[in-house]
């Protein structure tokens, strides 16, 4: 049975898609996991047979928007369920739900189509990151950019317990694919990272309102800094370098290079500094930026070379580490400023000029000579002479615990109680 095919704009997709679905049973069902992207499916789906169903942008007017995707002879098929004007089409069966169907085919053990011959074997079990909308309540709108937002809400566990967390969204309406796919690919990021100088994921909900679901943070280090830059002591700017570094130790040696380390993306909770927003993130030795990308870059935090040459590493986030070394001990002052402010060029070229005469951030006058020596081996113009994080995480370990908050050094004792930093 052929079906003619009619394209619908992208503007009226989800709409459609929502009130095609709307009352369907598969909602409830434990295999149906949402708007989740093809790259997460393949990776679910291990064994031939295995399968599960999801949602997906609608691309004809007959497309009901729901989709079987199964593992069979190796590779993972994506079936599109057409809509019927009683019900649901998959070749020439019809179907009152979408669950329905489903139930069928795997009851039957049928090929779900004559070309795919595949056979839906196993269902496999919504993973607990996956999270039903409902479980969701918006509390507090905490911010927001051009194409998501950032929501203080509550979320109820699958074991009724209530927890406050943090959720990013994307906006409703038309996002650009590009946008989509990086908001994915930070959900992808959060859901394999997990360490106590990261701010943790608790899960995604991919229904109606694509939602990342995070820890729910203090404040952020920016106005943490701001906030008590008169009682904060050198030792107490140094701990939160140590929380930053351990945090990186742990990304490098997941081969996760973030590409935008700084102030503004990291946050304070209890005291405790989490890095966050991996949304430029990449996995890899290196990683090759494209020339067509729009986005502005956050040059004050890119080392020359990597503005050449586009080829970001390890040693791309060091130097960046060495700005933000800088902002915790200046408390948040942005970098470069005199030099923004009299620029005559285009910003980009006054700093590369200005860092590749040898100049360099100036730190703060009571800045220890090990922190500035430390600071300058980060920004070392030759990317293979500047440490890698294990040896800033062990170098700041010595200086915090060589530190005492009036300047002298501490003794063993009080070395062993502040292991828990």
């Amino acid at each position: 049975m052929s079906t003619p095919i009619h394209v619908v704009s992208e503007s009226r997709r989800g709409n459609l898609i929502k009130d095609t679905l709307a009352h369907d049973p598969i909602f409830a069902e434990f295999y149906f996991y949402g708007l989740l992207p093809r790259e997460d499916v393949e990776l679910m789906l291990l064994h031939d047979g295995e399968f599960l169903v999801r949602q997906t942008k609608k691309i004809c007017m007959e497309a009901s928007g729901a989709v079987i995707s199964v593992r069979w002879k190796g590779e993972v098929v994506h079936i599109v369920i057409l809509k019927h004007p009683t019900g649901f089409l998959l070749e020439d069966k019809i179907f009152p739900t979408v669950r329905d169907l489903v139930t069928f085919y795997q009851a039957k053990q049928f090929p779900v189509t004559k070309e795919s011959g595949a056979v839906l074997k196993t269902a496999i079990h919504r993973a607990d990151w996956v999270l039903h909308e409902s479980q969701i309540m918006l509390i507090e709108k905490l911010g927001e950019g051009q194409f998501g937002e950032v929501w203080k809400a509550e979320l109820t566990k699958d074991s009724g317990r209530k927890e406050v967390v943090a959720v990013k969204t994307l906006k409703a309406g038309e996002v650009p694919k590009a946008e989509q796919k990086l908001f994915f690919d930070e959900c992808r990021r959060q859901r394999q990272l997990r360490h106590p100088h990261l701010v943790n994921f608790k899960g995604v909900s991919l229904e109606s309102t694509i939602m990342l679901v995070m820890e729910l943070c203090d404040t952020t280090l920016l106005k943490y800094l701001k906030k008590y830059q008169n009682i904060m002591t050198l030792r107490e700017h140094v701990k939160l370098m140590v929380h930053a570094s351990r945090g990186m130790v742990y990304l490098a040696s997941e081969k996760c290079i973030h590409r935008d380390l700084a102030a503004r993306n990291c946050l304070i909770r209890h005291g405790r500094l989490k890095i966050a927003d991996l949304g430029m993130a990449r996995t890899g030795d290196m990683y090759k930026m494209h020339q067509s990308r729009q986005k502005p870059l956050p040059v004050k935090w890119i080392p020359p070379d990597t503005l050449m040459s586009r080829n970001y590493t390890e040693k791309s986030d060091v130097w960046a580490f060495g700005v933000l070394m800088w902002e915790i001990l200046t408390n948040g002052e942005s970098p470069y400023a005199e030099l923004a402010l009299n620029t005559t060029k285009t910003f980009v070229i006054e700093l590369i000029t200005f860092l590749r005469q040898g100049k360099r951030l100036t730190p703060p006058p009571n800045t220890p000579d090990e922190l500035k020596s430390l600071m300058m081996k980060c920004w070392d113009a030759d990317p293979d002479k500047r440490p890698k994080f294990v040896e800033i995480a062990k170098r700041l370990d010595d200086i915090y615990f060589g530190l005492t908050d009036k300047g002298g050094m501490v003794t063993m004792a009080s070395r062993v109680s502040a292991a828990g930093i």
